[in-house]
């Protein structure tokens, strides 16, 4: 829409080592290390990596907003239901969800839910209460466990369909409904 800007650069020798930044709306986010930046339909994000204290560290950039720092970054997918952008990072064995300009945490682990195409539409993530699944910024769960990579969605995006398994047995989960199965 023309009403934001993000800007890569490189700094000069007399930078030090941390000689890349990113300036996004006219506010200088860095310096880093290293920049690797994407853009993704109309949103963009970045995975700055930035040296403390001799030990390096993840920073992850969406939109204006600067998260982190974490030990890794895992995994990154665009929700293809909601369009948003979702990043995995990990901090001290914790895994944090980025999406829709939130850090959402800790978790045990994140997984996206892919078909087998490597089409996302949402996410599970494990927890103490168990595994809750998130579609369309519906909450479902928890589940014991969700085959997040086994997921069916249609060509149009319209219908989706996963399993998901209780200590009672296996559910059946198409388009947000739960049918019990053997």
């Amino acid at each position: 829409d023309g009403a934001r800007w993000a800007a890569y650069a490189e700094l000069g020798p007399g930078a030090g080592e941390q000689r890349a930044t990113l300036v996004v709306d006219g506010k200088n986010l860095g310096p880093f290390l290293r920049v690797d930046h994407r853009v993704d339909g109309d949103s963009w994000y970045a995975i700055a990596e930035r040296k403390e204290r001799s030990a390096v560290q993840r920073m992850v950039v969406l939109g204006d907003k600067v998260f982190g720092p974490y030990d890794d970054v895992v995994d990154q997918f665009r929700d293809e239901l909601s369009g948003t952008i979702a990043i995995v990072a990990v901090r001290k064995g914790q895994s944090w969800l980025l999406a829709a300009g939130k850090e959402n945490g800790p978790y045990e682990r994140v997984e996206p839910v892919r078909d087998r195409t490597g089409r996302s539409i949402g996410w599970v993530s494990y927890g103490k209460t168990g595994a809750e699944l998130m579609i369309a910024g519906r909450k479902y769960g928890p589940f014991d466990d969700v085959r997040a990579h086994d997921a069916w969605i249609s060509v149009d995006l319209s219908s989706w369909m996963l399993v998901a398994r209780r200590k009672d047995g296996e559910v059946l989960l198409r388009d947000g409904k739960e049918t019990a199965y053997d």
